[in-house]
């Protein structure tokens, strides 16, 4: 008998017409059966409800599309370090994380101590550079000396306590490009703890080895999404 009501309940609700006279607008003389299917149908109906308010701002997870694919956090973390890091490559960053492991000393610090001691990020945490695609033309001409060498790529390596320094031709012009920068708010980090920089005579150093804690933008975020190593 509860099946063949469930039944007519079903057809109720497809067609809204009571056949049989199950229903009573009185819900304390409706039939028992009947009201229970009506309760657990509002149950249902207010629960999808709920569910829908939760996402309601969300129309993806409403009407969720197929074709929809998320990023790759990897790929999208390269193309960032990529930007910044100007002329790495990934075979580069497997090398340097290879290298990192197999170094004495947290994989972190040694990873770091090699992304940044090239000369271009060097030069760009100095803001010695306005614009990092000026780099390039920058070291081709030849205008910066670290100790006695003249670099002319962007990945050439800087060891500790080397002099990065302009040539006297341009070290002028240099330090009054830094310092109008500078009373205009256009110089966007501080330089890092782990460089010393001298705006004055126009030098710089690494003294120690950088942590995490002291780089900006973008290796806080994406250090440990760069390389397969760990």
């Amino acid at each position: 008998m509860p099946k063949l009501i469930k039944y007519q309940f079903k057809l109720y609700k497809r067609f809204e017409l009571d056949v049989w006279g199950l229903l009573n607008s009185n819900p304390v003389f409706g039939h028992p059966v009947v009201r229970f299917f009506q309760d657990s149908y509002r149950y249902r109906a207010e629960r999808a409800k709920q569910r829908f308010r939760q996402f309601i701002y969300r129309i993806d997870v409403i009407n969720p599309d197929k074709s929809y694919k998320r990023k790759k956090w990897k790929f999208v973390s390269m193309q960032l370090v990529k930007l910044f890091y100007k002329g790495i490559s990934q075979r580069r960053v497997y090398k340097f994380s290879k290298l990192s492991s197999a170094s004495f000393g947290l994989w972190v610090d040694n990873f770091l101590l090699l992304i940044e001691s090239r000369v271009s990020t060097i030069l760009y945490r100095v803001n010695w550079i306005p614009n990092i695609l000026f780099l390039n033309q920058f070291l081709a001409h030849g205008d910066i000396l670290i100790d006695s060498k003249v670099p002319t790529t962007v990945n050439f390596m800087v060891k500790m306590f080397q002099l990065i320094r302009p040539l006297p031709s341009i070290q002028s012009k240099l330090r009054f490009n830094f310092h109008l920068r500078l009373i205009n708010n256009m110089v966007y980090f501080n330089t890092p703890r782990y460089i010393f920089m001298n705006s004055k005579i126009m030098f710089a150093c690494i003294f120690r080895n950088p942590s995490l804690s002291d780089i900006s933008f973008p290796v806080l975020l994406d250090i440990y999404r760069l390389n397969d190593m760990n």
